[in-house]
């Protein structure tokens, strides 16, 4: 750097308008280093700042975080006392009635022990007869043979397999089919095996006639 000086003041003096130039004494510049070092040091500061605020705000979120971790964990609990709670309360209902039904029990055991003889046979044939007295309808006791007609597998339904709803017997099917016609009017149900009539059912309620009806299903 200071050789390059000596030939620029060379060049000024030769070329230049003043053969008397005086530059003066040559200074060196200053190290480059001190600078980098100064730049060095002044991002370290600001690392350390800057890592200061960062540790701060981390500490912030992470007490936030352990806070809402808390927060939670009191709702949870609180949840689960009410959910135990409700549980237990349910059992002791239970046992409750349980206890309840089974004392009920044991005064009809102790009344039945206490009975006679005479008094258990009045009982019974006094229940006989109020079972005799139920009386059905002919349709409740039509679904009620609906039910058993499906149970030993016949298709069987009185308000749509029916002959005024166009339902005829089919090859491979067993079907019951309602209201079919007789010389002597419809029988209840026509049993069906394919395109075979095998026999009829007639639904009557208890206080029917059942001897007055068979003629139809004889026709």
């Amino acid at each position: 750097m200071k050789v390059s000086r000596e030939l620029g003041v060379w060049f000024h003096r030769t070329f230049g308008p003043s053969k008397t130039f005086a530059p003066g004494a040559f200074v060196p510049p200053p190290d480059p280093s001190a600078a980098t070092k100064a730049l060095s040091e002044e991002l370290s500061r600001l690392r350390a700042e800057v890592d200061s605020q960062r540790t701060a705000a981390e500490k912030a979120r992470i007490a936030t975080e352990e806070h809402q971790r808390a927060r939670l964990s009191a709702e949870e609990r609180a949840r689960k006392e009410r959910e135990d709670r409700a549980v237990w309360e349910q059992i002791a209902n239970e046992a409750e009635q349980a206890k309840a039904a089974l004392a009920g029990q044991l005064q009809g055991l102790q009344a039945a022990a206490a009975q006679t003889p005479a008094q258990v046979t009045a009982d019974i044939v006094a229940k006989a007869e109020a079972a005799a007295e139920i009386n059905i309808d002919e349709a409740s006791t039509r679904a009620l043979i609906d039910e058993k007609l499906r149970a030993r597998g016949w298709e069987a339904d009185t308000q749509t397999i029916r002959h005024a709803a166009a339902t005829r017997p089919a090859k491979g099917r067993n079907m019951a089919i309602a209201e079919w016609p007789t010389k002597s009017g419809p029988a209840d149900y026509a049993l069906f095996v394919g395109t075979r009539c095998i026999g009829v059912v007639e639904a009557k309620r208890r206080n029917k006639n059942v001897s007055s009806h068979i003629e139809r299903s004889q026709n």
